[in-house]
């Protein structure tokens, strides 16, 4: 058995708060290592703006086999408070899921063997960050936690081969690929994982009380994210809607707070001016016990992607709860997954931005409801023999049995890194009259220290506010 920190995001599904893609990353990896014996203490952001105000900043629970530190997103950005919490983990190795906590782990980690979880490509995911708010400078701010890292971890893991491939090429440009680490295998592949589990419905029903009870409901469950792809979605919906006056659109989810505010608030413009906006049927983020079923009583679901790298190299977190429910699909064929779920005939592709192509998948489901079934159950079988929790993780489980550091620890060759002091920055925010989020971030330290944490909780709502305002 070896003891494990954990450092990942929060909500957990345990909690009744909103789950997000990195806290159900954070829960693949902790029931993948406590299965395999370890005892682990889990470090986990507690992501703003989803908790009550009133907790206190470090919220404990004990479990058998295993510890849960649920921290403020102040004190995650505390280096003081956030240090302390750490030294007093017993730890043989450090395990971080998500780029942001591998990025704290950095900075903190200096001699215990560090496995990062690059949860999705973050530089392509900057890219969208920055088209969506028109503001390059968020592209400087991913990239210091890239850097961070990418340069320190001994060992890593991708939601994706291609993600993997990608992750090398930043390990050479930052100086990781030297000759202490030739022959050495950085970095593996864990795919999105769920549990096997047929979901449990509540009380709660969707037909009958939310849409006819003879409906063709098409969902749309999860967040609103910068890839997120309105226009072609809306677009192919109107045409089928046209087609079929029984189809519905069932939206749960909505603004992912933090991260993107602008892409619901289209979507929902885009409801409004249609003709028929009476059948799209808008729940926002529903209740963790209402929402199987949402997946249990839809006939499929759908996902829309921008054309963008950050499709081609992550994957679609939602997508294992509707094969968990037996739930056919729609996706964009941009990503490996998506080849994945084609090749088991558990749902079908369309080719990105093509609104055409996409309403011709959707009629298609709407005249062939017997195949639908089929195609449902052949996703529940996909989701049992491929995407599990240990079996995905394996590399990780190896990796925990004996950790070890990294062949050119201790010998680190820079070579490109991040581009603007902090001088610059200031500077840049000066000409400008505004602060960016990556100078805020980096200011934020000095602010914690003077700050006592109720104070601090304020400074951050007003801030984040501030800074998600369209450029």
């Amino acid at each position: 058995m070896t003891d494990v920190l954990l450092i990942g995001a929060a909500p957990l599904p345990i909690e009744t708060e909103q789950v997000t893609g990195g806290g159900l990353r954070t829960w693949h990896f902790l029931q993948a290592l406590i299965g395999a014996g370890h005892h682990v203490t889990l470090i986990a952001n507690r992501t703003h703006g989803l908790y009550p105000p009133d907790l206190p900043p470090i919220r404990t629970t004990s479990y058998p086999t295993w510890t849960y530190h649920n921290v403020a997103d102040a004190i995650w950005h505390d280096p003081r408070a956030l240090r302390l919490l750490i030294e007093q983990t017993k730890k043989s190795c450090v395990v971080a899921v998500t780029t942001s906590a591998a990025s704290i782990s950095s900075d903190k980690m200096a001699y215990h063997p560090l496995w990062a979880d690059l949860y999705g490509s973050l530089m392509a995911e900057a890219q969208l960050k920055a088209l969506v708010y028109a503001d390059d400078a968020h592209l400087d701010y991913f990239w210091r936690q890239e850097y961070r890292a990418v340069g320190r971890a001994d060992r890593f893991s991708t939601v994706s081969d291609r993600q993997q491939w990608a992750l090398i090429g930043e390990l050479g440009a930052v100086g990781r690929l030297n000759q202490r680490t030739a022959g050495y295998a950085f970095a593996h592949t864990i795919p999105i994982a769920s549990e096997p589990a047929p979901f449990v419905q509540s009380g709660f029903h969707l037909r009958g009380e939310i849409v006819p009870e003879d409906a063709f409901v098409i969902l749309h469950s999860g967040g609103f994210n910068t890839w997120t792809d309105v226009d072609t979605l809306v677009d192919a919906l109107e045409r089928v809607m046209a087609q079929y006056a029984y189809v519905y659109l069932v939206a749960t989810g909505g603004t992912i707070v933090g991260h993107d505010d602008l892409t619901y608030g289209r979507f929902q413009r885009r409801v409004e001016e249609s003709v028929h906006r009476d059948r799209y049927v808008l729940r926002g983020w529903v209740s963790n016990a209402d929402l199987p079923a949402y997946y249990l009583e839809s006939d499929v679901a759908v996902c829309t992607d921008r054309y963008a790298y950050e499709a081609r190299l992550g994957s679609r977190t939602r997508v294992l709860d509707w094969l968990r429910a037996g739930l056919p699909c729609v996706l964009s064929s941009l990503t490996e997954l998506a080849t994945a779920i084609r090749s088991h005939d558990a749902g079908l592709v369309y080719r990105a931005e093509d609104a055409h192509a996409l309403a011709s998948c959707l009629a298609w489901c709407v005249e062939h409801r017997n195949e639908l079934k089929l195609m449902g159950a052949k996703g529940r079988d996909l989701l049992k023999n491929h995407f599990g929790f240990a079996k995905t993780a394996e590399p990780l489980l190896e990796w925990v049995a004996d950790p070890q550091h990294a062949p050119d620890f201790g010998h680190p060759v820079t070579l490109i890194q991040p581009a603007q002091t902090l001088i610059m920055q200031m500077r840049e925010a000066v000409r400008q009259r505004r602060l960016s989020f990556s100078l805020a971030l980096r200011l934020w330290p000095v602010v914690a220290r003077m700050m006592p944490y109720p104070v601090q909780q304020r400074l951050a709502a007003l801030g984040l506010r501030l800074l998600r305002m369209p450029k």
